[in-house]
């Protein structure tokens, strides 16, 4: 019984294999060295990219242009290498890999460095947002846990459980809801079995 399903196992591999073979052989057939290129130039990608095709491409026996890879590559980088390109490529928080020619990087650094302190600034702003959220809401529940044990009484009627909160910065600091005056924020306890209960 074990033979046949390693039997089976080794041809369904060899199918797999082959056809995964044959895909890429296509592929390496069929494309333009000189877009992929352009593709790569554009994108800002190290020389490394063309490594990785070649390779690739190798294995099937498909040999690599890169007479036309390079054409392509140089069209692609006049228009990854100018200011505008390098501010959003800096935005994106992406690695700069040094693959503009001399004449074109100053400009291309120079927007790729304005971008990445402006990416910085905003992620420092987004954390000190959240750390902000997480204050906030570390602040409304320490209120909360003091003013509820503080209402934790004696009483004979519903009107004496009431909690007066304040509202601050258009929030109430126990409840967290949004508020204009502190009446907004008082909030209604039940007097049962002679203590309040909330």
């Amino acid at each position: 019984m074990i033979r046949p399903l390693l039997l089976l196992f080794s041809i369904l591999t060899t199918i797999l294999i082959y056809s995964c073979a044959s895909n890429v052989e296509q592929k390496c057939q069929q494309l333009s060295w000189r877009h992929l290129g352009n593709m790569h130039g554009e994108e800002g990608r190290g020389a490394g990219a063309f490594e990785k095709f070649k390779e690739k491409c190798e294995t099937v026996e498909v040999e690599a242009d890169s007479g036309e890879y390079f054409i392509g590559r140089q069209k692609g980088l006049k228009k990854f290498c100018t200011y505008d390109s390098g501010l959003r490529y800096g935005n994106s928080g992406r690695k700069y890999f040094g693959v503009c020619p001399k004449e074109t990087e100053q400009d291309f650094l120079k927007g790729y460095l304005f971008g990445r302190k402006e990416q910085k600034l905003r992620k420092k702003q987004r954390q000190l947002e959240v750390r902000e959220r997480r204050l906030k809401a570390k602040e409304i529940e320490l209120y909360r846990r003091l003013h509820t044990n503080k209402y934790k009484k004696a009483c004979t009627f519903n009107h004496e459980c009431t909690i007066k909160d304040d509202c601050f910065k258009g929030t109430c600091r126990i409840s967290g809801r949004n508020c204009s005056f502190d009446s907004d924020c008082h909030l209604p306890g039940d007097c049962k079995f002679g203590k309040c209960k909330f």
